[in-house]
């Protein structure tokens, strides 16, 4: 099968390289191409113009990193003179934009990572792809997941909650775990997010309210909804291919459980926590009671009194003009590496590189 590759995702400049080249098939005849290419937003109009003009393409492969990717140097030369003519020429092939993807029948994605610009293309596809038949995806291979085990060390039942900030969503957004007991979620990456833990919850009636770091969806699962603080966070950047992870304890949204992170399967990463039971020790002013009196969350001094200086807004707005208050410094001296407020990062932000997976533990 006659095959076209393309390591850039330009239309314009992709339909010059055939012109100045010579090559024997233009995309006006071609029935196979090939985008070697990670997409990122400013690509997708590109590729989407590359396809509106392939009337006769029958088969479509996209591929991340498996061919060669110096197959097409683009010289300063060839820069200067695709600037110069470029434009003129994909104005003449706007004729064919009417009959674009007539023929496509087969489309296939090698290293897809479920980002979101490349589940854009799919949909794209799936649109305007009159007589598509079949798509087939094939995953990245290496370390692209992670595993979280999540284990209860209290002694009660809880909630973990898990909230997708970016990349695909989670195994699980959120269960029950009584205690004791553990349970794991599968992690795809890159993703970023956040973990926390519910309880004092109530099933009644067949909705789920909590107490504490209830996220509102009224389910066990949270399906999107992140927890209502005051909560103890535990936030992640998962990278792609082994890279490095960022991971961290928060107390900026308050405190509700003692929580410990720790790497697994990477020597050398360092754990993080906040170990130690702030609710024992709230103040007043920011405490959060149950109905028998005891504290179940203590509230940052940002959610108790929505001042700027306490939440790093308006004019305390930087590094410079937000600085510790008391109450960030009691969640410090309790948990010192837990983030105590909006820019507490040098003491609280941790990494680990080569594709860990994660032990976090509820009431450690």
């Amino acid at each position: 099968m006659n095959c076209l590759c393309f390591v850039d995702t330009g239309s314009e400049k992709v339909l010059l390289i055939l012109e100045l080249r010579g090559l024997p098939c233009s995309l006006l005849e071609c029935k196979c191409l090939t985008l070697d290419i990670r997409i990122e937003k400013w690509d997708l109009r590109g590729i989407a113009k590359l396809l509106e003009i392939s009337p006769y393409l029958e088969t479509l492969f996209k591929s991340t990193g498996t061919l060669q990717p110096d197959k097409f140097h683009f010289s300063e030369d060839f820069d200067d003179a695709y600037r110069s003519i470029g434009k003129n020429y994909i104005q003449s092939r706007k004729k064919h934009s009417e009959h674009s993807l007539l023929h496509l029948k087969n489309s296939e994605f090698i290293g897809f990572r479920s980002l979101f610009f490349e589940v854009e293309l799919v949909k794209f596809l799936l649109e305007h792809a009159r007589v598509l038949e079949e798509i087939v995806i094939h995953s990245k291979g290496g370390v692209e997941s992670a595993t979280f085990t999540i284990k209860n060390h209290c002694p009660y039942t809880i909630w973990p909650g898990i909230l997708t900030g970016q990349g695909a969503p989670a195994s699980s957004t959120g269960f029950e775990l009584p205690s004791q007991a553990s349970s794991t979620v599968n992690i795809p990456a890159p993703w970023s997010g956040r973990v926390w833990a519910r309880f004092v919850c109530n099933n009644a009636g067949g909705r789920l309210t909590c107490r504490s770091g209830d996220c509102g969806s009224g389910q066990v699962a949270c399906n999107g909804a992140g927890a209502i603080p005051p909560a103890t966070l535990v936030e992640f950047t998962i990278a792609a291919g082994g890279g490095t992870d960022f991971y961290d304890v928060s107390l900026v949204d308050g405190f509700n459980l003692p929580v410990t992170v720790t790497p697994l399967g990477r020597p050398g990463c360092p754990s993080t926590s906040c170990p130690v039971d702030v609710n024992a020790q709230c103040p007043g002013e920011l405490s959060i009671k149950n109905t028998d009196g005891g504290t179940i969350g203590c509230k940052s001094a940002c959610l108790a009194f929505h001042q700027p200086q306490f939440c790093c807004t308006g004019a305390f707005g930087s590094p410079q003009t937000c600085k510790p208050s008391s109450y960030s410094l009691f969640f410090k001296r309790l948990c010192p590496q837990a983030y105590s407020y909006a820019y507490d990062d040098r003491s609280s932000t941790f990494t680990c590189s080569g594709g860990a997976n994660y032990l976090i533990t509820f009431c450690p």
